[in-house]
């Protein structure tokens, strides 16, 4: 049956932040059904948006469409089902299957962060259960991919968390660090670009909040006056030797020789928006693998530059320093990803010195 679609007469005005419009854009660019004008109109049919199509002009180029088509429906409102229209477009793309994991996850955020369509999707109804009453056939199961782990892995968690620390970039930026030897912190170089950036630093250790909800005593360093500083543009890595070798006190994490697989699971130890320390271990999977570079969908904020991403035995894998619509380099499509420099390009770019001072700590 056709929906009738009408404008909603409440005096609000929704705005959709640029950056989240531009994102949005790019991503349904980059759906191949709507590459085409054919496609474009098949995708608001099925939306039951079609009463909409003689105000669009669906052809031409697909970024110039898309946003277009994204414009119309952002002013068009609220459908006679209360939904907005922009929302109920982008609710069946995701339902369609048309963009990855990382695309359906964004459209999530996108379409709660405006509230365009609550909820979301429409929970399938609950049918009587059709499985055996037989006990010896409704035994626990392993369901989909095996997620039990030994309390130790928390454990471990907590130990590798110790390293990681905050940085306060003269009181002008925020980023994230972590120890790779006893005097020998790792972060990024867009977070420390230069050698005074360094010096204003305050990296800050147990910047963190307490399992009773308090906020835990705080232990502040500074770089070693004159001491080793080292620092990549192109890998986006940099090392500063800290004074009083926290890495005695707070541990150091070592630097993975190899890379994860497509579909492993990563874990981030992080300080977004310069909160307290913070960890990402839930649904994160590697989606991409190149010799310099690991893509994967997670959690981060800005904030998380510099994190170490770690495999699920606390070796750290790639070095965090980006996030949003990516490419990727293989085939150049863009996807809503998080970003890292391997730990091996980073090895391998290191002069033999530094190497030793790290692999040095490591046998010690």
């Amino acid at each position: 049956m056709q929906q009738t679609l009408h404008m909603e007469h409440n005096g609000a005005h929704m705005i959709i932040e640029s950056t989240d419009r531009r994102d949005l854009i790019i991503l349904l660019a980059s759906v191949p059904t709507l590459a085409q004008s054919q496609g474009r109109a098949a995708v608001m049919i099925c939306a039951g948006l079609q009463a909409l199509l003689p105000q669009l002009n669906l052809e031409g180029p697909a970024f110039v469409a898309l946003a277009n088509l994204v414009i119309v429906l952002e002013a068009f409102g609220r459908t006679s089902n209360s939904y907005h229209a922009l929302g109920q477009f982008l609710n069946t793309i995701k339902e369609m299957g048309l963009v990855g994991r990382e695309g359906q996850c964004f459209l999530d955020d996108f379409i709660r962060k405006y509230s365009l369509m609550i909820p979301v999707t429409e929970p399938a109804p609950l049918n009587r259960w059709h499985g055996s009453n037989e006990l010896a056939k409704t035994d626990e199961k392993i369901i989909g991919e095996n997620t039990l782990r030994p309390i130790a892995f928390l454990q471990k968690a907590i130990e590798a968390a110790k390293p990681v620390c905050f940085l306060n970039v003269g009181g002008r930026r925020a980023g994230t660090g972590f120890m790779i030897s006893s005097a020998l912190l790792l972060t990024c170089h867009h977070v420390l670009s230069s050698r005074s950036n360094a010096h204003e630093t305050l990296f800050c250790f147990n910047y963190q909040v307490t399992s009773n909800g308090d906020m835990a005593p705080r232990f502040d360093y500074h770089m070693v006056p004159g001491g080793l500083f080292l620092a990549r543009k192109d890998l986006d890595y940099a090392i500063v030797e800290l004074a009083d070798h926290p890495g005695k006190e707070w541990g150091y994490l070592r630097l993975a020789t190899s890379s994860p697989a497509v579909g492993n699971r990563i874990n981030i130890i992080q300080h977004p928006a310069a909160q307290p320390k913070h960890i990402s271990m839930q649904n994160n999977f590697v989606q991409y693998v190149s010799e310099q570079l690991i893509q994967y969908v997670t959690s981060t904020l800005p904030g998380s530059s510099g994190s170490p991403v770690c495999d699920d035995n606390w070796m750290v894998v790639a070095l965090h320093h980006a996030g949003g619509m990516l490419t990727e380099p293989t085939t150049q499509r863009r996807y809503f990803r998080n970003e890292g420099i391997t730990s091996t390009s980073i090895l391998a770019d290191l002069p033999p010195h530094i190497k030793e001072r790290i692999l040095s700590d490591s046998k010690a």
